[in-house]
């Protein structure tokens, strides 16, 4: 019911691993709630939100107002994709449709998102991934963490405003620029670990990560991912070595196993003779998501 509602609203699909309800206290709370990328845009996971938490006024609920007292809102990961056709997977969403168009007609104001107050949002965000498909070949990868922790908002009056809250601080801080897709973070005016992953460290041209699987895996998931991504320079098994381009970038990939069994990644990536941290922690992002 939930998530069938939320579809209607986003107008993608979604999903819900759990749902509970008070019975005491008027609170829900929802576990593993995913939205995937809408059609025209590759399969996959959008918005990540491990833990949602909302307390509710019951009074106005049973006037058939939705007045949220206090939500709590927990996303892992937000996945921006612009495909061939430089159209952009976060503004297929029903609450920005409208604000990315200006039609001021009585039409267009009568189809405003639900109406909803929420007195407190405390939002917590850990990193915002871009892929890139417009160049029509391999997709440009980055990633952004954003690391944004228990931030407090108030008085949201609509579910566009929500969605822009929690869309234009992350696209503001991964420096995303262009079209429709900065046109959020200006209406604003305004540390997650990759699946399987043990720990992540991301220094000033690299991304390191270390992942409890064998070697052979990881350095052919590594071989696999650089050849999608890029163009391969050169390669060496036995010293865990790949090294390759993407785009201007070159990249280096080693790979080595730790004396408890662990596999530790390190991914560097410069433009000549500049740092690119985020097409780094893009590629050890894509090599996290291949060994699921």
């Amino acid at each position: 019911m939930v998530a069938g509602a939320a579809e209607v609203l986003l107008g993608t699909s979604v999903k819900i691993d759990g749902l509970s309800l008070g019975i005491l206290r008027p609170y829900i709370k929802i576990k593993g709630f995913k939205v995937y990328n809408p059609r025209g845009f590759p399969k996959g996971v959008m918005i990540d939100v491990p833990e949602i938490s909302v307390k509710y006024d019951l009074r106005a609920l049973l006037k058939k107002k939705l007045h949220l007292e206090d939500v709590v809102f927990n996303l892992k990961e937000i996945d921006i994709v612009k495909n061939k056709d430089n159209a952009v997977n976060i503004n297929s969403l029903g609450p920005l449709k409208n604000n990315n168009k200006k039609n001021t007609s009585k039409k267009s104001r009568k189809s405003e998102p639900l109406a909803i107050k929420i007195d407190t949002l405390r939002l917590t965000i850990g990193k915002l991934v871009y892929k890139d498909f417009s160049s029509g070949g391999k997709p440009s990868v980055s990633v952004s963490e954003i690391n944004i922790k228990n931030k407090v908002y108030r008085d949201i009056s609509s579910v566009r405003k929500l969605a822009i809250l929690i869309l234009a601080g992350p696209i503001k801080q991964a420096g995303i620029k262009g079209g429709a897709i900065y046109g959020v973070a200006a209406a604003l005016g305004t540390a997650v670990l990759p699946v399987g992953a043990a720990a992540v460290i991301i220094g000033r041209d690299n991304s390191t990560a270390e992942f409890k699987n064998s070697f052979d895996n990881v350095y052919n998931k590594a071989l696999n991912v650089m050849k999608k991504m890029g163009s391969l320079k050169s390669e060496n098994k036995s010293k865990g070595a790949i090294r390759g381009n993407i785009g201007l970038t070159g990249v280096a990939i080693s790979i080595t196993k730790k004396d408890n069994g662990i596999i530790k990644v390190n991914v560097s990536a410069r433009q000549y003779v500049l740092p690119k941290p985020k097409i780094a922690a893009g590629l050890l992002h894509e090599i996290s998501e291949a060994l699921k």
